[in-house]
């Protein structure tokens, strides 16, 4: 579409239209170059996904932009494949999500972005993350394009995805391999600590907001606006789309008392409860949705509970405090160390996953 704001090359207009749902960028990837070769897309499919010890992968099948010839960085893959298992095995297997098994199933309505933090690069922890909310809003834009219905005759072979099931995930990856390989050290890559990540995400969340109501703000001032395309508008990203935030040593009470210890030699004196697994991923990662369905959700509840007198508080909640809720008490039987164990085992035993994060 024209009024987007962001320049998309012929190659990423197939993200857009739905055949590719796998995007590898390096924070030396400069949108504006045309003739940039840091970023490859490609398709990721979960059928051919390789066992756990398995020494590579024919799951996923990418191609380089603007014939770079170079392969896609291997650390990336294996974060994709990860972040995948972390989907299937974790969230889906121990329920935390109601929604998970829906986006598992259907083809293309995950769609993977990775952020490499190249090693020959020594970025501050905010230059990375400032590449990271680029990367985030290119995807929201993909998003919003990609579950649209076009009536553009061009696009008439356009894959529509889902809104209801669609969902992306920008995971921030460390480009290790390549660094152990030439002998450098691979312990410090600016991967950003939980604090810093979390604050990352909330100011994040706040220019987002602050862009809808700014939105919407213009809309009660010009009502002579009739181009019905405000909608694709960076302006209007914030309205589209509902951000979450994941991570590695996600913490919800800060390391609080209650808690067991943390067996990573790292952290030894860090306190880990349960609920801290909700959020807790191979690595930092932002996810995103379609607003409108979670608005549809809440609308659905309220109906619910509006036909039925009988309800209990618990039910009238709202649906992302009931998951919460539940979450809790599934993680908190489980146990730490018996999370810790099928965290391990089923998410990040992967081939060539360095151990920076476990």
């Amino acid at each position: 579409s024209h009024s987007h704001q962001l320049a998309l090359s012929s190659p990423q207009d197939e993200v857009l239209h739905g055949r590719y749902n796998t995007i590898i960028t390096t924070t030396n990837h400069l949108p504006s170059n045309s003739n940039d070769n840091n970023r490859w897309i490609g398709s990721f499919d979960p059928s051919l996904t390789r066992r756990s010890n398995s020494t590579s992968s024919q799951a996923i099948s990418l191609h380089p932009i603007n014939n770079n010839s170079s392969p896609p960085p291997i650390e990336a893959i294996h974060a994709i494949e990860a972040t995948y298992r972390w989907a299937t095995n974790f969230v889906r297997g121990l329920n935390l999500c109601p929604w998970a098994g829906a986006s598992i199933d259907n083809p293309g309505a995950i769609c993977y972005w990775v952020l490499l933090i190249d090693d020959d690069r020594q970025e501050e922890q905010v230059d990375v993350l400032d590449k990271m909310e680029e990367i985030i809003r290119e995807a929201g834009v993909q998003l919003t394009l990609a579950t649209t219905a076009t009536t553009n005759s061009d696009d008439d072979h356009r894959i529509a995805i889902d809104p209801s099931v669609a969902i992306s995930f920008i995971m921030l990856v460390p480009k290790t391999a390549a660094a152990a390989a030439a002998g450098k050290e691979t312990t410090n890559f600016y991967l950003p600590s939980f604090e810093n990540f979390h604050e990352f995400f909330i100011d994040l969340e706040d220019r987002l907001l602050d862009e809808c109501d700014d939105y919407w703000d213009s809309i009660d001032n010009d009502d002579d606006d009739e181009t019905g395309e405000h909608f694709q508008s960076n302006s209007t990203l914030g309205c589209d789309i509902t951000v979450a935030a994941f991570h590695p040593e996600w913490q919800f009470n800060g390391g609080s008392e209650d808690g067991e210890s943390d067996d990573n030699d790292d952290n030894s004196n860090i306190i880990v409860h349960p609920i801290d697994y909700e959020k807790r991923t191979p690595y930092p990662t932002i996810s995103i949705v379609m607003s409108s369905v979670i608005d549809s959700l809440m609308k659905e509840r309220e109906g619910d509970n509006n036909n039925n007198d009988d309800s209990d508080s618990s039910s009238s909640a709202p649906v992302t405090e009931r998951i919460a809720d539940l979450n809790e008490k599934t993680l908190c039987a489980i146990g730490v160390e018996r999370l810790k164990e099928i965290f391990d085992k089923d998410v990040l035993e992967c081939p060539g996953r360095d151990s920076h994060l476990s």
